[in-house]
């Protein structure tokens, strides 16, 4: 349980700062803007990982840009995506909640994000994590949070 709430905390604060990643598409540069997949055509979407009894609606948004304050969750996206790469972007308008989210402040929407920084222009775990399904990935990203967190100094690193 102490995993999600450190978890819950470094969203939160990253959040409340405006801290937002994105992993997706390699080769964009500071400026760029990332766009929904309904306006770029990509077919590397998160919802190829989707069981069939995963019928929700909003699971299958192609009209989004989706951010979040966690590193490892931007890099776990990234690695969805052929060789992706992660983007410190800035948001077009302000976030609003995924409401796939099973922590708040885990994930948030967009339509647009403007890329500020080219956090790592490649990961290569795309092989590794093309076989895992996007839902059997939320223990392992409260494990990352909770290093993440560890290698910031702890909770008061993010005050």
């Amino acid at each position: 349980m102490t995993d999600f709430v450190e978890l819950y905390r470094v969203a939160r604060r990253g959040a409340a700062k405006g801290h937002y990643f994105h992993g997706g598409v390699p080769g964009l540069s500071p400026g760029d803007w990332i766009l929904p997949p309904a306006r770029t055509g990509t077919p590397h979407t998160t919802s190829r990982f989707l069981r069939p009894e995963d019928t929700e609606p909003w699971l299958r948004r192609h009209d989004r840009v989706y951010v979040t304050p966690i590193l490892d969750l931007a890099r776990d996206y990234a690695a969805a995506y052929p060789n992706g790469a992660i983007y410190c972007v800035r948001p077009d308008r302000p976030v609003r909640p995924d409401r796939d989210t099973w922590i708040p402040f885990l994930s948030s929407w967009c339509r647009a994000a403007q890329v500020t920084a080219v956090f790592d222009p490649v990961v290569l775990l795309a092989d590794l994590l093309a076989e895992v399904p996007i839902h059997e990935l939320a223990p392992v990203v409260a494990l990352k949070a909770r290093h993440h967190l560890a290698a910031l100094g702890g909770a008061d690193a993010l005050a």
